[in-house]
């Protein structure tokens, strides 16, 4: 009502206003002369009444509205995402091996560790020669002759001194089969972290393609919101939808970081976040007719690092029976648990292996199902695009093809990843004994 009060004020004002100018205008030669300038101003008066009329019903119309669907829906309020870092040093994949013996304190203490072992065992296996060497000579020493005491005395401390300096390094060596699996469990988490962050900014481009096409769904929507085609409701839950996407967003954009500044410090490169990962490589049908699988299984056997302490320990057990002269009943036991231990190391490296060569083969069957998929997109894409040239569908209805299109190929891609992970897996299980 106030409203309508105001509008009336309003065009009484402009009326008003007129009349004060007609009234105002110098006399002219003849009456006719005014007839004009009242005439215009009384159109703009009937104008101004008409605009103050409409927007007094579109208010109502507004008012009304709010009380039938609530409040409307608000303004997308998240902030923009953030801008990726600019790339840092570009990284591939078979740089890794290099970058992690050559950078990596942990591979560095262990390498040094195992070079300063073998310095001992060769120090030993000398001590040990010149001992054999001593006491030969000593053996061979004439008691006859006038200077055997003297010899044999200085045959004997030098004897003596080796024995004594064997004694001291002997402890001191240790088996190296642990620090090298413990290399090669380093290179091989850092291959495993950088095919997973390969796999996590292919997610992000999924994403980025997403919310560009909830964007052009949402310029939609409002328009059609205004026409009264979709109700505000609508219209709050697809923003609501954009917002989830854009937190979605951000967290994987942050464990992309994350797990960036944890590979550039394995591989000896400042922590920052930013480095760029090359594409993985591609898995060929050379190389995987050349697997076979049943002496690969053999290789991985007598690799594998938790086989080989179990069997040293049933070695060390027989050694040990061996050298008692009577067998208690603790002795039994302990030949028995070192055996089947031995025996359950070797059934998982045989279970691990079984699983990961049907892994290999499922992720074959599964990018060849993709590659026929994405040809499938292909053709989809091609006939949406001869409809738009045609004038058929809206410009939208092709860009939801094109993403479509754009996710098959993803698919394709993300299945030839997978692919090289398992055949990755498979041949440090072969070459190294690596199974996890």
């Amino acid at each position: 009502m106030k409203q309508r009060i105001f509008a009336l004020a309003l065009t009484m004002a402009l009326l008003l206003a007129a009349a004060v100018s007609a009234f105002a205008v110098e006399p002219a030669a003849n009456e006719g002369e005014t007839a004009p300038v009242a005439e215009t101003e009384q159109q703009t008066a009937d104008a101004a009444q008409v605009d103050a009329e409409q927007e007094v019903t579109a208010s109502e119309d507004t008012a009304a509205e709010d009380a039938a669907v609530g409040e409307s829906a608000p303004e997308t309020t998240e902030e923009p995402l953030p801008a990726p870092e600019p790339a840092g040093k570009k990284v591939n994949f078979h740089d890794l091996e290099e970058l992690v013996e050559k950078n990596n304190l942990s591979y560095k203490s262990l390498d040094a560790t195992i070079d300063y072992m073998l310095e001992l065992e060769e120090t030993e296996d000398t001590l040990e020669s010149s001992i054999q060497q001593l006491m030969g000579a000593i053996a061979a020493l004439d008691p006859a002759a006038p200077d055997y005491a003297a010899q044999a005395a200085y045959l004997e401390r030098k004897l003596a001194e080796a024995q004594q300096a064997k004694a001291a390094i002997s402890p001191m060596i240790q088996d190296t089969s642990k620090m090298e699996s413990g290399c090669c469990q380093l290179i091989y988490g850092a291959e495993s972290l950088y095919i997973a962050l390969v796999g996590m900014e292919r997610q992000e481009t999924a994403l980025e393609r997403q919310l560009a096409s909830l964007d052009r769904t949402l310029e939609e929507l409002k328009v059609r919101a205004q026409w009264g085609q979709v109700s505000q409701l609508q219209l709050k839950e697809a923003e609501s939808g954009r917002a989830s996407l854009v937190s979605g967003l951000a967290t994987l954009r942050m464990n992309i970081t994350s797990y960036k500044m944890k590979l550039e410090q394995m591989i000896g490169e400042e922590p920052t976040g930013t480095m760029a990962l090359g594409a993985l490589p591609v898995v060929s049908a050379d190389q995987l007719n050349a697997l076979n699988p049943e002496a690969d299984l053999k290789q991985a056997r007598r690799k594998n690092f938790d086989l080989r302490a179990a069997s040293a320990s049933e070695a060390d057990a027989l050694d040990a029976v061996g050298n008692m002269a009577t067998m208690s009943g603790a002795m039994w036991s302990m030949l028995d648990a070192a055996r089947y231990a031995t025996e359950e190391a070797g059934q998982q490296v045989e279970l691990k292996f079984q699983l990961l060569n049907l892994q290999l083969q499922d992720q074959r069957q599964v990018l060849a199902a993709a590659v026929a998929a994405l040809e499938t997109e292909r053709l989809a894409y091609q006939a949406q695009e001869l409809k738009y040239q045609q004038g058929t569908i809206s410009k939208n209805a092709l860009l939801t093809a094109e993403d479509e299109l754009k996710t098959a190929q993803e698919s394709v891609q993300t299945a030839q990843d997978n692919l090289f992970a398992t055949y990755n897996n498979y041949r440090w299980a072969v070459d190294h004994g690596v199974l996890n």
